[in-house]
């Protein structure tokens, strides 16, 4: 593959992942507007999310198998086109059925591109993955910085999201040219039966169990905690507009961590800074929870868990990409799937909690979730083989991936 051609779908990805953060980071703001147009209670209202996840949750697996036995490009699209469909349908919705179609078209497409960049990335860097995921998913949360502006642009202009909405279509069209205007090299081998052989392959393995625990709690820590940290903020004294910068930070930091972490890499392996991180975010929920009461002194720790837990999604990734590397697309679209469990199971546990039980019982849940995401990264580096040799030196990988690009 020339440098070209592997710069164009790079610097498609990072546009996409920006579309995915934005899109996701404009619907909260828009939720009143949303129910208002729908006829509904706002609460109901918000059940958007859960359909955005149960429709990741569906797909995820499926869209793996699916680049494993047709290719990267084919579901890449697929994954554009739904999601801008989606975003045009929550733009136009007047019912609540609508709302929740709307949600599930959003939640395959986010999913399936979600999927297919971390897949196709890994495959562009094989000798520097974990930094190649991570600088993916800063884009992600660059998107998710200007979301809410693009909301709140939009509320001013319309009453409602809908110009952040179609900003996101549009820009899903765009992703779409330019994935067809690169032009697939031949096939490296045939893909019939690599979804089912690779997802039996996987099964067989106690690391990839380790890995989907590790993405389900993690997932379930990130959206629990940058979903009820404005509440717990604002349930302790804190004023509206602090709360609301506090819990910016808190999302701020994340992408940082995730922009730091490269430089990490080139002394960490990514098992290893996949463990550091982990026990990190444990120390600092510790912290947390033993603080509880103090609600400035909270957002201080949440925010450096935001720091701590950006590079955590990415790295895990990218023990998978190294690890099951004939069945990345197959083990990757499992993998995300945990995290939809994670994303529909700790945000309401979380919640109900903190708002029925207080403080302490809130963070007690990102504890306890940190405490089982530690031992599972412990887990992870004892069981990933293809970053070390026997002598404790890591093993090169070029002679071992498959030829970027060979899947397109």
């Amino acid at each position: 593959m020339s440098p070209g051609t592997r710069r164009r779908q790079t610097w498609t990805g990072y546009f996409d992942l920006v579309l995915v953060g934005v899109y996701i980071s404009a619907i909260g703001p828009g939720l009143p507007s949303i129910a208002a147009r729908a006829q509904m209670p706002l609460a109901q209202a918000g059940t958007v999310l859960t359909a955005i996840f149960a429709g990741g949750l569906v797909m995820s697996p499926l869209a793996g198998r699916a680049m494993d036995r047709l290719g990267r490009r084919p579901l890449l699209v697929f994954g554009c086109l739904i999601h801008g469909a989606g975003c045009l349908g929550l733009a136009f919705s007047r019912s609540w059925m609508e709302v929740l179609g709307s949600g599930v078209l959003m939640g395959i497409g986010d999913s399936t591109l979600v999927v297919g960049y971390h897949v196709l990335l890994a495959e562009l860097y094989p000798n520097e993955s974990g930094a190649a995921l991570n600088r993916l998913n800063v884009f992600f949360g660059l998107g998710a910085l200007i979301g809410p502006a693009c909301a709140a642009a939009s509320l001013s202009a319309a009453g409602d999201i809908r110009y952040a909405l179609w900003l996101v279509a549009a820009g899903q069209a765009l992703a779409v040219m330019a994935l067809l205007s690169v032009e697939p090299p031949a096939r490296g081998r045939p893909h019939g039966h690599a979804g089912r052989t690779g997802r039996r392959h996987a099964l067989t393995r106690p690391l990839f169990w380790w890995l989907a625990l590790l993405i389900a709690l993690y997932v379930a820590l990130e959206v629990g905690l940058g979903n009820w940290a404005y509440t717990y903020l604002r349930g302790g004294g804190i004023g509206e507009t602090a709360a609301s910068i506090l819990t910016s930070g808190y999302w701020l930091a994340l992408t940082l961590g995730r922009a730091l972490s490269p430089a990490a890499l080139k002394r960490l392996r990514e098992p290893v800074l996949l463990a550091v991180v982990c026990v990190a975010a444990l120390a600092l929920a510790a912290v947390l929870l033993a603080g509880a009461g103090w609600r400035e002194g909270g957002a201080l720790w949440i925010a450096l868990l935001g720091l701590v837990f950006g590079p955590v999604w990415p790295l895990a990734f990218a023990v998978a990409a190294r690890e099951f590397t004939d069945e990345a697309g197959t083990v990757s679209g499992l993998l995300a799937a945990a995290g939809s469990v994670g994303g529909i199971v700790g945000p309401w546990l979380q919640g109900l909690l903190l708002v029925q039980h207080g403080a302490y019982a809130g963070m007690a849940f990102t504890f306890t979730a940190g405490l089982a995401m530690a031992v599972c990264a412990m887990l992870v580096v004892r069981g990933a083989t293809t970053w070390r040799s026997p002598a404790g030196l890591r093993i090169p990988t070029a002679t071992r991936t498959r030829a970027a690009g060979s899947e397109w």
